[in-house]
């Protein structure tokens, strides 16, 4: 049987996360569907509750006053539940339909996040073992990071410095050293994994035929 590719996007800059995915998506329209990071696709309505409520505690409101207070384990059993139920209902279903997914973001971001905060890196590729690999990653990496602050400033959240990882301030000098950090882990796993890495001021002229 015929199966669709599942295709990532990833960067440290979510805004140029959107604008690929959606250019992927927009020069293949007829063979390939977008799913938004957020964006709950299963036709379960039951499975479907249980991933909105999943969503609110992956993002809460409330990130600013609890986030420093919950621990590792509480984030990374959220994401494996999320990305579980993300895999079995949302993108394998498509797949199978011989339609390609785009997704902006999936765990990989969270794995070099926790990367940076020291955990053991054997341990949580175990841990999402079972969740699905993409196909093909496209790495878009940010070269201006001074550009990145002025884009994040206004409406900043605390996890943007760094605080789930042991950053302890929320200064600008530690919002850029996160950026460089996080975007350092992902090349890296980029490199292992032999994702196709574009530097973001390249995209102008980048027809993607994935």
């Amino acid at each position: 049987m015929n199966k669709g590719k599942f295709i990532v996007v990833e960067s440290i800059n979510s805004s140029i996360r959107k604008y690929v995915s959606s250019l992927i998506y927009k020069e293949n329209p007829q063979n390939y569907l977008y799913i938004k990071k957020r964006e709950i696709v299963c036709n379960d309505a039951a499975i479907a509750e249980i991933q909105k409520k999943l969503s609110e505690l992956m993002w809460p409101h409330n990130d600013s006053e609890i986030g420093k207070k919950l621990p590792f384990q509480y984030w990374l059993h959220l994401q494996v539940c999320w990305y579980s139920l993300r895999t079995k209902f949302d993108v394998n279903p498509i797949l199978s339909e011989n339609i390609s997914v785009i997704v902006d973001s999936w765990y990989y971001s969270f794995l070099a996040k926790s990367l940076i905060g020291g955990i053991n890196k054997d341990y949580l590729i175990e841990t999402f073992k079972h969740i699905s690999m993409a196909d093909q990653v496209v790495l878009i990496l940010v070269k201006d990071f001074e550009q990145l602050w002025k884009d994040n400033v206004v409406e900043i959240k605390p996890s943007k410095f760094g605080v789930h990882q042991g950053y302890v301030d929320e200064s600008k000098e530690t919002f850029l050293k996160y950026h460089m950090n996080l975007q350092n882990e992902l090349l890296k796993i980029a490199d292992e994994y032999h994702w196709l890495i574009i530097p973001q001021n390249e995209l102008k002229s980048k027809h993607f035929n994935l």
